[in-house]
Protein backbone atom coordinates (compact mmCIF):
# COMPACT_ATOMS: atom_id res chain seq x y z
CA UNK A 1 0.00 0.00 0.00
CA UNK A 2 1.03 3.46 -0.68
CA UNK A 3 2.13 5.61 2.22
CA UNK A 4 -0.55 8.80 2.67
CA UNK A 5 2.93 10.36 3.34
CA UNK A 6 4.33 9.39 -0.30
CA UNK A 7 0.84 10.16 -1.86
CA UNK A 8 1.33 14.11 -0.64
CA UNK A 9 5.04 14.44 -1.60
CA UNK A 10 4.26 13.20 -5.35
CA UNK A 11 0.76 15.42 -5.11
CA UNK A 12 2.79 18.17 -3.93
CA UNK A 13 5.75 17.49 -6.95
CA UNK A 14 2.60 17.33 -9.68
CA UNK A 15 1.11 20.46 -8.59
CA UNK A 16 4.49 22.64 -9.16
CA UNK A 17 5.12 20.59 -12.67
CA UNK A 18 1.64 20.90 -14.14
CA UNK A 19 2.88 25.17 -13.85
CA UNK A 20 5.58 24.47 -16.01
CA UNK A 21 5.12 21.60 -18.42
CA UNK A 22 9.00 22.03 -19.87
CA UNK A 23 9.26 21.04 -16.64
CA UNK A 24 11.93 22.21 -13.46
CA UNK A 25 15.12 20.87 -12.02
CA UNK A 26 15.09 19.40 -8.97
CA UNK A 27 16.40 22.40 -7.08
CA UNK A 28 13.52 24.40 -8.38
CA UNK A 29 10.39 22.01 -7.80
CA UNK A 30 11.81 21.43 -4.31
CA UNK A 31 11.81 25.05 -3.27
CA UNK A 32 8.54 25.58 -4.97
CA UNK A 33 6.82 22.48 -3.41
CA UNK A 34 8.37 23.30 0.43
CA UNK A 35 9.90 19.55 0.11
CA UNK A 36 13.42 18.89 0.77
CA UNK A 37 15.62 18.45 -2.31
CA UNK A 38 16.33 14.87 -1.51
CA UNK A 39 12.41 14.17 -0.71
CA UNK A 40 12.07 15.44 -4.17
CA UNK A 41 14.66 12.93 -5.54
CA UNK A 42 13.17 9.74 -3.91
CA UNK A 43 10.09 10.43 -5.19
CA UNK A 44 11.29 11.16 -8.84
CA UNK A 45 13.41 7.97 -8.85
CA UNK A 46 10.62 5.82 -7.25
CA UNK A 47 8.08 6.57 -9.14
CA UNK A 48 9.81 6.86 -13.15
CA UNK A 49 6.06 6.33 -14.50
CA UNK A 50 5.08 9.25 -12.98
CA UNK A 51 8.27 11.17 -13.91
CA UNK A 52 10.67 11.85 -17.24
CA UNK A 53 14.26 13.39 -17.12
CA UNK A 54 16.09 14.88 -19.80
CA UNK A 55 18.76 16.73 -20.52
CA UNK A 56 18.71 20.67 -21.34
CA UNK A 57 21.89 22.41 -22.50
CA UNK A 58 21.96 26.37 -21.45
CA UNK A 59 23.57 28.87 -23.13
CA UNK A 60 26.60 28.37 -21.76
CA UNK A 61 26.68 24.69 -22.45
CA UNK A 62 25.69 23.73 -19.03
CA UNK A 63 23.83 20.51 -18.96
CA UNK A 64 20.90 20.72 -16.54
CA UNK A 65 18.90 17.72 -15.68
CA UNK A 66 15.02 18.24 -16.03
CA UNK A 67 12.14 16.79 -15.09
CA UNK A 68 8.68 16.84 -16.39
CA UNK A 69 5.66 14.93 -16.16
CA UNK A 70 4.43 12.17 -18.18
CA UNK A 71 1.23 12.93 -20.19
CA UNK A 72 -1.77 12.15 -18.49
CA UNK A 73 -0.41 12.26 -14.87
CA UNK A 74 -2.21 14.69 -12.30
CA UNK A 75 -3.85 15.17 -9.35
CA UNK A 76 -6.93 13.16 -9.64
CA UNK A 77 -5.82 9.83 -11.00
CA UNK A 78 -2.71 9.58 -8.52
CA UNK A 79 -3.15 7.57 -5.57
CA UNK A 80 -4.63 5.33 -8.57
CA UNK A 81 -1.49 5.36 -9.80
CA UNK A 82 0.65 5.27 -7.30
CA UNK A 83 -1.88 2.19 -5.86
CA UNK A 84 -0.88 0.23 -9.36
CA UNK A 85 2.65 0.84 -9.32
CA UNK A 86 2.97 -0.36 -5.61
CA UNK A 87 0.83 -3.45 -6.67
CA UNK A 88 3.15 -4.01 -9.25
CA UNK A 89 0.32 -3.86 -12.12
Amino acid sequence: MVSDVEVEHASKIIKVLRKYPYGLWVREIARQSGLHMEQVRRVISKYPELFEEYADFTNYKINLKIIRLKRRVNTKNLKKLLGMLKEGK
